[in-house]
């Protein structure tokens, strides 16, 4: 990665602050989009995007290399709330649903694809995952799983897209230290390797 790009993404953070709902840490970020660039891969999908903390270094990765990256995210409370929690974190994740403005997130997203000059490198699909996966082609050499957390949803979106995945594909997996996700994962070890951990998330290697 650039210098370039690399302050490129630094200075997207900082308009992009993290909060309860989804704070994807610097260093993911930063490692997604080295990936996009040092395996050249012009093709990724975004599961769950929120506000974009990802979703938008690997969108400028894309641009780097002229290649796109496809967000897919409802933006609906609905589609957003968990049951596969405890007790007390489910008050937690709900209190944080209720007071998201997810129209307000997905125009200020749209903004944000036009003043950063990312129409040709940033999509995002309004629908859920298991709508979107029919209109999209296969071939993707990344797929970030960061959507609903129940295991309904997460094992859905392993099983809808890994046939959409190139051979070598990238699978980062979001959230693997909770239990819902780590429980899905054996889908994933059918058909892939994991390639390294990062505490709360992992990057998977379609073999």
């Amino acid at each position: 990665m650039t210098p370039e790009l690399r302050q490129l993404i630094d200075t997207a953070l900082q308009h992009l602050p993290a909060d309860g709902g989804g704070g994807c840490p610097p260093e993911k970020a930063l490692a997604m989009a080295e990936y996009v660039v040092s395996e050249n891969i012009n093709y990724a999908v975004e599961i769950g995007v929120y506000k974009g903390r990802s979703f938008f270094p690997t969108a400028l990765a894309q641009q780097s290399i002229g290649g796109q990256v496809i967000g897919i995210d409802p933006y609906l409370k609905s589609s957003a709330r968990e049951n596969d929690l405890t007790p007390e974190m489910k008050v937690v994740v709900n209190n944080i649903i209720d007071a998201w403005d997810t129209v307000d997130s997905y125009i200020s997203n749209m903004r944000r694809i036009a003043l950063w000059g990312l129409g040709n490198n940033a999509m995002l699909l309004r629908e859920t995952s298991e709508v979107a996966v029919k209109y999209l082609p296969d071939g993707i050499g990344m797929l970030h799983i960061d959507g609903n957390h129940d295991i309904e949803f997460v094992a859905k979106d392993i099983l809808y897209y890994l046939p959409k995945i190139k051979n070598n594909g990238l699978i980062i997996m979001d959230d693997t230290d909770w239990d819902s996700v780590r429980s899905c994962l054996p889908l994933l070890a059918a058909q892939c390797k994991l390639e390294s951990e990062h505490g709360t998330w992992q990057v998977w290697r379609k073999a």
